[in-house]
């Protein structure tokens, strides 16, 4: 049998909540007596603002530790005598940066807007032979030495047969696709992938390593964890730092050793229950602590957007 309550009860529970809320009201009054206006106006600004700032906190990936220490950075740098030392010694990096970089240009002329007049093709030529030799007295670090100059001469044969190509028109350009796809089923091989695994063709290793972050990360929200952690060390590439920004992803740095070999001990504590990625070098195997890594095993059929790295070996390492 219910429990019905009539118009009375309402209203004496009503007036009850107005007496409780009254009392508030006159101690509050009681309270900020003492105070003027604009100081009751300071504190109320005050208030919101630390309630935005707590709730931006909140709401992003970094830990609260790191975003109080960006902020007392921050709030450093913004001082007058620390911000002038900082433009100093940007402005003496920029001058070594520029150095460095323009080295190799002794004429240090620049286009910077169209020419007023066509040029013909013996002009551009002329400016890509001379911009060519700048780079001559550098060590090409993608071909063999023994073999350098039959392989660039291969690769401008090739280069000229598919360079008005576009991968992604695989309608119009088949032979294109059916090179990446045997580049992929030659990387498969190579890693033990089978014949369910599959991949995509990167642009460049920056592209290869956002793509396999994506790929770690969309496993670990299929997996139920939405806030995927990269674990690698502090000599990584910084496209790992790009590829968290872009995916929503946290990274966690770990120092290297004298030799520049990663801490195991340290990588191993760093791992935690939202690790989805851990980035490890070449030739080490990653079966410890109950994790596999997803190089030395069979890709499961229905991960479909398993990137393999065609320039770097990139691991992963994710709880079963």
């Amino acid at each position: 049998m219910g429990i019905s309550y009539d118009s009375s009860d309402r209203d004496l529970s009503f007036r009850i909540a107005l007496e409780y809320f009254d009392d508030l009201r006159l101690l509050f009054n009681a309270k900020c007596s003492g105070l003027e206006a604009w100081q009751i106006v300071s504190y109320a600004i005050s208030l919101c603002l630390f309630i935005a700032w707590f709730k931006r906190m909140i709401r992003s990936n970094e830990p609260p530790l790191v975003q109080i220490r960006k902020s007392v950075f921050s709030l450093l740098r913004s001082l007058p005598w620390v911000r002038r030392k900082l433009e100093a010694d940007l402005a003496k990096a920029q001058v070594e940066i520029e150095e460095e970089v323009h080295q190799y240009d002794h004429m240090r002329e620049f286009y910077k807007f169209l020419p007023e007049r066509c040029m013909d093709s013996e002009e551009i030529l002329a400016d890509g032979r001379r911009y060519a030799m700048m780079g001559e007295r550098r060590h090409v670090q993608h071909y063999d030495p023994q073999t350098r100059d039959e392989d660039m001469k291969l690769s401008a044969k090739l280069f000229d047969l598919f360079s008005h190509s576009d991968p992604h028109r695989s309608d119009a350009f088949p032979g294109v696709r059916k090179m990446e796809a045997e580049i992929l089923k030659m990387t498969c091989a190579m890693f033990h992938g089978g014949k369910d695994a599959c991949g995509v063709v990167a642009g460049g290793g920056t592209e290869a390593l956002m793509l396999a972050c994506l790929a770690y990360r969309n496993r670990s929200r299929a997996r139920g964890e939405w806030r995927a952690e990269i674990v690698a060390p502090s000599t990584a590439h910084p496209a790992l730092d790009k590829a968290a920004a872009f995916f929503d992803m946290t990274i966690k740095r770990i120092q290297v050793d004298g030799d520049d070999r990663a801490n195991v001990g340290a990588m191993k504590r760093a791992i935690g229950p939202r690790t989805c990625m851990v980035r490890r070098n070449k030739g080490h195997k990653g079966k410890k602590w109950d994790f596999r890594a997803k190089i030395d095993e069979k890709f499961d059929s229905q991960d479909k957007n398993v990137v393999f790295l065609m320039q770097k070996v990139l691991f992963s390492a994710l709880k079963h």
